[in-house]
């Protein structure tokens, strides 16, 4: 019975990591997209990219991920609080970067790899 909850785990880590590896090139590609070629300030730039990201992230989660029965009403509110907590860590490591001297876009990659670590735990715990 055990190797079967850890398998199940274990397909449910791989389902989230591969949502969330594709909500993570959304974000990185809408946010060095928005930096790089529009000179879009960094802290706009991720935002922008976070909700994009946070539509590509739910669905993935709901459908194929956590398979989830409940109704989307009841798990967007606590996705949300989800996301927005992965989203604060983010800005806040973009805030305590902001005077250390490197690219803008190194910081977007340091704060877009957070995310999915905040976003599992909150999640798988959580909200499905």
């Amino acid at each position: 019975m055990r190797d079967v909850d850890i398998r199940t785990e274990a397909f449910r880590l791989v389902r989230f990591s591969i949502v969330g590896g594709g909500a993570t090139i959304v974000h990185m590609a809408v946010s060095l997209s928005l930096a790089g070629f529009f000179s879009f300030a960094a802290q706009i730039a991720n935002l922008i990219a976070f909700l994009t990201a946070f539509c590509v992230s739910f669905l993935g989660h709901y459908f194929y991920t956590f398979k989830s029965q409940q109704a989307m009403v009841r798990v967007i509110p606590k996705f949300a609080i989800a996301a927005v907590s992965g989203y604060a860590a983010s800005a806040l490591l973009l805030f305590l970067l902001r005077y250390v001297d490197i690219d803008g876009q190194i910081k977007l990659i340091l704060a877009a790899m957070v995310v999915p670590i905040v976003s599992y735990l909150i999640n798988r715990f959580w909200v499905f």
